[in-house]
């Protein structure tokens, strides 16, 4: 619990008073160390919908992701100790007995700022993007469209590009003396104003993804 961070969202589940299972987002404030949580709710609307569900005694369960190089998550099981008013309404939630903590990615990921050329292999339509995640097995980009991308990719041709392979051109730049072509195929892909696009890598070319998240990490370090 030492791991949490005040502003945290905290995902929260409960069955309400028809026995239903209700999910709400609340967010992290803080805790008295074995004795209580406390969360506060991020809106109104939140709080008026949940608070005959979250009772005194009402049995909660937990997710929180924690930002780390792995995505860690903690989940555990308490119960509610009501609402209170401080300066606004919050929760306080029983401390738990019991943490769990469930690593999602084997593998760290860098967070980056490195720009590449994706390729479309089949079409061979590029994209200037901007690398924000680097791990060994994958990546995540973003960028914008060209006037005359704009015409051609919409929404459902950019959810369309799951599954095509690609290629990843890292040109000579400030962080790489030079060039390194990465292949991989993407596996997201969606358009929400940029477009968003999470690629993993081909097994065949992990000794140069090695090379590449060395050369980031070494740049992250100031080397």
């Amino acid at each position: 619990m030492s791991e949490l961070k005040p502003g945290s969202s905290v995902s929260v589940s409960y069955l309400d008073v028809s026995h239903k299972t209700q999910n709400i987002q609340l967010i992290y404030v803080g805790l008295i160390e074995d004795e209580y949580l406390i969360l506060r709710f991020p809106n109104q609307r939140v709080y008026v919908n949940s608070k005959i569900g979250i009772a005194p005694g009402a049995h909660l369960s937990f997710k929180i992701m924690l930002a780390q190089e792995r995505l860690n998550v903690l989940t555990f099981k308490a119960s509610s100790l009501g609402l209170s008013k401080l300066r606004e309404p919050v929760l306080l939630v029983q401390y738990p007995e019991k943490v769990y903590s469930q690593a999602l990615r084997t593998q760290p990921r860098l967070s980056v700022e490195a720009m590449a050329e994706l390729v479309i292999v089949e079409s061979k339509e590029s994209f200037l993007t901007m690398v924000s995640d680097f791990s060994l097995t994958g990546l995540k980009c973003s960028f914008n469209l060209t006037e005359q991308q704009e015409a051609a990719y919409n929404k459902e041709k950019i959810e369309a590009l799951v599954d095509h392979k690609v290629k990843i051109n890292f040109g000579v730049n400030n962080d790489f003396e030079s060039d390194f072509e990465v292949t991989g195929t993407i596996k997201n892909a969606r358009k929400n104003g940029k477009i968003m696009v999470g690629v993993q890598f081909d097994a065949a070319k992990s000794d140069l993804v090695k090379t590449v998240f060395a050369i980031l990490l070494m740049r992250l370090h100031g080397l």
